[in-house]
């Protein structure tokens, strides 16, 4: 037996054993479609990529990054991409922030999370891109990988022949600090004397659309522009004018020389109903950043009240405002409960309650933690604003989940079983996961209702037994302790 054929068997036995052990490890979303991805060293995955003649596939994600975890819940386990990915590449699924991903990140200079990378199998970078997307987006971007034309591999070569092309250009930029500058030079050179009527083409809109910054001839011919509005349409048109000033008002002003004061003169005095739309929501956004920096301050609170009134009363009268990314105070700043709750009421704000619903809605167990005691208020709150809560249909499940485990494991997790189990049951309409029933059983132990918990409980090792098989005993365990009418705690 020659010692490439042996390689090959051997090759075969490696991507064989992950089908077997990854229901011990847990290292894949699913484990009849999806991603199969190999638990192996990189250095493995490239052998066996020589000997299969594959290209390898990193995802180079981190345990905090949001649009990883989106990857991870609904895109990766989808059987189209499975389907995809595993005859193409050889796929791995690598955290950057330990072990061999803190070389990877270091060899391939990796930044920014998720980021997707295709290597050959000499481990030299045929591809690289970075950001969730879509299940359609994600196939072609696997397309994109594979063909020599465009991959960035190709556009490297072509940048060092001195080629100018939309791709090239945006691959420059994209791998470039920001640079208003650098931007409109290379934008220069992209469009230089191609008349406007073909700037709004398939192939030089799309740059346009990414990087033209506000205050050049490039924004000023999105913004003026209105047949632009018929042609590309109008949500598209109004969302490059939302990043263009989003940009503007963020960073590009220190660049071109504005004080804070002059940049929001500049926009207020700009003579377009789209740049107003963007500028309002924009203040709106970046009115939390003062609300970060002084979470106990009432006028904090009551300024970016007034900035998201301003704006949602003029452009959108009909849809209450969206207060979700008061998640990002308490990530970041983990304020006290009831303290950050009773600063908001102070406002005595139209738009207060919505804020506390939102509070309610993204409490997490760092609030919510044994060294924490919570007053009558912030408890009336939570329990009241509840109901508000599950009026809302968009609601994410998981994170509602996540909520009423918060609740149930609380100390004071009395105030709140009832709380607790409306929440858990609104889960139970959207799917049948084992974490969601597991949590629903709990809630119904600690209320002593434990028929319901030895139900449920039941259903949720059914659930695992499809899911995530290797988990099967700690369900068990429970549902033991709930045929003893013991609680969890």
């Amino acid at each position: 037996m020659n010692s490439k054929l042996i390689k090959f068997l051997l090759s075969v036995c490696v991507l064989c054993l992950p089908l077997s052990l990854l229901a011990q490890h847990g290292s894949t979303s699913d484990k009849s479609v999806g991603i199969r991805f190999m638990d192996v060293p990189i250095a493995k995955a490239l052998e066996t990529a020589s000997v299969l003649n594959k290209p390898v596939f990193i995802d180079c994600y981190t345990v905090w990054c949001g649009p990883c975890k989106y990857l991870s819940s609904d895109v990766f386990p989808d059987k189209r991409v499975g389907d995809f990915y595993n005859e193409k590449f050889i796929c791995l699924q690598i955290d950057m922030e330990k072990g061999e991903g803190l070389e990877i990140a270091k060899k391939y200079e990796i930044k920014s999370y998720p980021t997707l990378l295709f290597l050959d199998a000499n481990g030299e970078v045929m591809h690289r891109d970075m950001g969730s997307r879509s299940v359609d987006n994600f196939i072609k971007l696997g397309e994109t990988a594979l063909n020599p034309e465009k991959n960035s591999a190709s556009i490297i070569k072509k940048i060092k022949n001195g080629e100018v092309t939309a791709a090239t250009v945006t691959y420059t930029l994209d791998n470039a600090s920001r640079n208003i500058k650098l931007t409109i030079e290379w934008l220069d050179k992209l469009f230089g004397d191609k008349p406007e009527a073909t700037w709004s083409n398939d192939e030089l809109w799309p740059v346009l659309e990414k990087y033209a910054p506000l205050k050049s001839k490039y924004g000023e011919y999105i913004i003026n522009n209105k047949e632009l509005l018929n042609k590309i349409g109008k949500t598209r048109v109004e969302f490059c004018v939302e990043r263009m000033v989003a940009n503007f008002y963020n960073m590009e002003f220190r660049e071109l020389g504005y004080t804070r004061i002059g940049v929001e003169q500049y926009l207020e005095n700009y003579n377009s109903p789209m740049v107003d739309r963007a500028f309002l929501r924009q203040k709106f956004s970046l009115g939390l950043s003062l609300v970060l920096q002084h979470p106990g301050d009432q006028a904090a609170w009551t300024m970016w009240f007034d900035k998201a009134a301003a704006y949602y009363k003029k452009y959108e009268p009909q849809k209450a405002p969206d207060f979700q990314n008061i998640e990002v105070i308490i990530q970041n700043n983990k304020p006290d409960i009831n303290y950050i709750i009773a600063t908001i009421q102070s406002t005595k704000h139209e738009y207060a309650p919505l804020a506390i619903q939102a509070i309610n809605f993204t409490v997490t167990s760092s609030l919510l933690s044994k060294d924490k005691v919570l007053s009558q208020s912030a408890i009336d709150s939570i329990n009241s604003g509840s109901e508000a809560i599950l009026k809302n249909c968009t609601l994410d499940p998981l994170k509602v989940n996540n909520f009423a485990w918060a609740l149930v494991s609380h100390p004071q997790r009395d105030k709140f079983l009832q709380t607790a189990r409306k929440l858990s049951a609104y889960t139970l309409t959207k799917g049948d996961s084992y974490y969601w029933l597991d949590t629903y059983a709990t809630i119904c132990a600690q209320l002593h209702q434990f028929d319901e918990a030895i139900k449920y409980q039941a259903k949720a090792i059914e659930s695992v037994k499809k899911q995530d098989p290797q988990k099967i005993k700690f369900y068990e365990d429970m549902l033991d302790k709930f045929k003893k009418h013991e609680t969890v705690f």
